[in-house]
């Protein structure tokens, strides 16, 4: 072996893990907070297409459903982990009364974006405007949608509507903006045509914003954080005050 390859597979020696570790590097872990009391055949679904459109983006995610009250059990100790500030958070609220933003009829959530330095943590989706909109969809597609009255189809579409709905409040979070775009995932107020798109499962993020949510993450996991746990957040989930 030359010296001049002897250097070359040391160098990619190094940079193997380099490299891994950037790719391994735009993931996120998101606690969801079902307020509205989503069955879990549903929710594990929306999960599934939540996860779907962010690998699409080439972003990993991992869910931590949070208990909702003083003594619901927290199988998987939500509480006491420490946060990073890659973690987002989702509540899932049952209806839109005294929620923070409602832009048009088919609205389905909202993102907090405050205002500053701090970053944006915080999204909620409507499940029952996600149902409304599934029943607004049905009327207007109703030749895609034959069988929606059988329940265990009806609550797949539900999930893929909630799913894409968390998914594009997750972008609003992660591109750290209310702003919306022309197409895509990211657009407003599903029109027919993007209500049309999402139940078929081709509502996606766009290429620049993929990659700019993917460097926005590693820009997070970059930043120094304390050893919080989610029981200290007392303001931002203190249960008596929570919207659902």
């Amino acid at each position: 072996m030359t010296p001049f390859e002897r250097f070359i597979l040391l160098f990619s020696l190094v940079l193997s893990p380099l490299r891994a570790a950037t790719e391994s590097s735009s993931s996120i872990t998101i606690y969801l907070y079902n307020y509205a009391d989503v069955g879990d055949r549903i929710l594990s679904e929306t999960e599934a297409q939540a996860s779907r459109i962010l690998a699409s983006a080439g972003i990993e995610a991992t869910w931590l459903r949070s208990p909702v009250r003083e003594h619901d059990d927290d199988p998987q100790q939500a509480r006491e982990r420490r946060l990073t500030p890659s973690d987002l958070f989702v509540r899932i609220h049952s209806r839109s009364s005294n929620l923070p933003r409602a832009e048009s009829r088919y609205s389905l959530g909202y993102a907090l974006i405050p205002k500053g330095q701090s970053t944006p943590r915080i999204a909620g989706v409507l499940y029952q405007k996600v149902q409304e909109v599934l029943r607004l969809s049905v009327d207007t597609f109703s030749f895609q949608l034959r069988g929606i009255s059988s329940q265990p189809i009806a609550d797949r579409y539900v999930a893929i509507l909630l799913g894409h709905a968390i998914a594009h409040e997750i972008g609003h979070l992660l591109l750290g903006t209310n702003e919306h775009a022309r197409r895509g995932l990211m657009q407003a107020g599903w029109d027919a045509r993007a209500r049309a798109f999402a139940i078929a499962q081709r509502l996606h993020f766009t290429e620049p914003e993929s990659r700019k949510m993917r460097e926005e993450i590693r820009r997070r996991i970059g930043v120094p954080h304390s050893l919080q746990s989610i029981q200290s957040l007392q303001l931002v989930f203190c249960h008596r005050n929570a919207l659902h």
